[in-house]
């Protein structure tokens, strides 16, 4: 299965039906990409937009809801995901009909400030991006750390 999504063009994640705030989540965050490719020098146009939006709404917002609920689906807890993801060289995280890609998805906590739980950063942080390059995951893989960092995962049959 390693080989597979190794070899993979791009790694399909569904994430399941939408509702209307994980909607306007998957709008948002991809709003947020589609400013990063429109400046040259993306990240600060695109951060400046972020912290206007930010200060102008509420901490429980829909736009936040929404990533708060994609992120509590089951996927998210799953012991075989590990290895699509980790895998990956390219992934595109899927709700309903709406898709963006898992670099900025593995993003939207900290755009949106949003605190995540040990396990779900943890997948968050395997995902391709640049997340993953500056995660534990290219420093420490030994099976102490991935036991530590994926304990909460289950299995069913």
């Amino acid at each position: 299965m390693r080989d597979i999504y190794k070899e993979a063009e791009q790694v399909l994640i569904w994430l399941g039906l939408p509702t209307h705030d994980t909607n306007l989540s998957m709008d948002f965050i991809r709003g947020y990409q589609q400013r990063l490719r429109i400046q040259r020098n993306g990240v600060p146009q695109a951060n400046l937009w972020t912290d206007t939006w930010l200060r102008s709404n509420s901490k429980e917002h829909p736009q936040r809801n929404g990533l708060r609920e994609l992120l509590s689906r089951p996927w998210f807890r799953r012991i075989w995901v590990l290895q699509e993801v980790a895998n990956a060289r390219v992934a595109t995280i899927i709700c309903g009909q709406k898709s963006i890609s898992s670099r900025i998805f593995a993003l939207a906590p900290s755009i949106l400030n949003i605190q995540t739980d040990e396990h779900c950063q943890a997948v968050l942080d395997i995902m391709p991006g640049p997340g993953r390059e500056q995660s534990w995951w290219t420093k420490r893989r030994d099976i102490y750390t991935l036991l530590r960092k994926f304990r909460k995962s289950k299995a069913t049959d």
